[in-house]
């Protein structure tokens, strides 16, 4: 099984690498959380079960009918995420006069936008729309990787349903949400240490979530055993994933369609982790973890005659090998009155 996230960073020998490594993941509270895995090649191999062998009583001196049951091969990629800068030599003769070292300001922007390419696209990467990269969460819902059951309408109609609506309809909200967090298999989490899995969504869901548990008068506030406040509902982190790189556009957004055209609806994605056991290069059997193959790395600097070129990468990919179970979708809900 694979190893923590956190506990990867202590892991790499390089210092300059720690320090990047870390000035990634501490900007934003998406990518600590899920474990990782170390890849050996671009693709992450494995196999699921697909039906059981079968078991019968048998009659005295008779013979169990032979039986195998099906496995079925599955493979998740994993992909080149990075970018480059030129700095200009002439600026090292007046850096004294700068407010910043420009390099290091370059340093600082690049990890950050990678970071938060990295968290777009583990929900909504696509490679029928970007060949060169992994698929997210939302193209393994749309291609049927996690069965129908795990996808969730919070309306039982084709119109949104209005979470703020009245106190009851924000019980039946957290009702559902009971259902997809049983349905990616999470009840019965302890809350301690790491937790086991997380509930992902934007900032009106966020704030949303709170305004519903006052009206139906829950309490979802709790502080952890490294007394790190989390807001949790049943034992896991409420998480809103933040916006894209542009700074202003929702990683997930209140516009998706559910199912009357009028595109005013949002989802939360509720997500069991792989649980780490110290060994990096072992996928496991069960979880949603980030698979990469080597680590996160600045790459420079290259000289040339009046410039030196850095270059950032980090070969990531998303996977749940073996689990078509550990992830579940929220669908169809805006947190509105009406």
């Amino acid at each position: 099984m694979p190893i923590s996230l956190v506990d990867y960073a202590s892991l790499i020998k390089d210092e300059m690498s720690v320090g990047l490594f870390q000035n990634l993941y501490r900007m934003k509270n998406i990518l600590p959380l899920f474990p990782v895995v170390e890849a050996k090649s671009f693709v992450v191999r494995g196999s699921k079960w697909t039906s059981l062998p079968t078991s019968a009583f048998r009659k005295l001196n008779a013979d169990f009918s032979q039986s195998t049951g099906k496995t079925e091969p599955q493979e998740d990629i994993v992909a080149i995420l990075g970018s480059t800068f030129n700095a200009d030599k002439a600026l090292d003769k007046n850096k004294a006069e700068l407010l910043r070292d420009p390099t290091d300001l370059q340093f600082d922007m690049h990890n950050r936008a990678l970071e938060r390419v990295a968290t777009d696209y583990i929900f909504n990467g696509d490679v029928d729309t970007d060949p060169d990269a992994f698929n997210g969460l939302l193209s393994r819902f749309a291609d049927g990787v996690f069965a129908a059951a795990q996808d969730i309408s919070c309306s039982g109609s084709t119109d949104a349903y209005k979470v703020h609506a009245d106190a009851a309809h924000s019980a039946v909200f957290f009702d559902k949400l009971d259902e997809a967090i049983y349905a990616a298999d999470l009840f019965g989490v302890d809350g301690q240490g790491a937790p086991r899995g997380a509930i992902f969504g934007n900032k009106a869901s966020f704030l949303g979530i709170q305004k519903a548990a006052k009206l139906c008068g829950y309490s979802i506030q709790t502080v952890d055993v490294l007394e790190k406040k989390w807001l949790t509902y049943k034992g896991l982190p409420l998480v809103d994933v933040g916006l894209k790189r542009d700074k202003s556009t929702e990683i997930i957004t209140n516009t998706y369609d559910p199912g009357d055209g009028d595109n005013d609806s949002s989802y939360l994605y509720i997500v069991r982790f792989a649980e780490p056991d110290g060994n990096v290069e072992s996928a496991g059997s069960s979880g949603l973890f980030l698979a990469q193959a080597g680590n996160y790395e600045w790459l420079g600097p290259e000289s040339y005659n009046v410039y030196e070129k850095w270059t950032v990468q980090w070969i990531l990919g998303l996977s749940n090998i073996g689990d078509d179970y550990c992830a579940a979708r929220l669908k169809a809900f805006k947190m509105a009155a009406s």
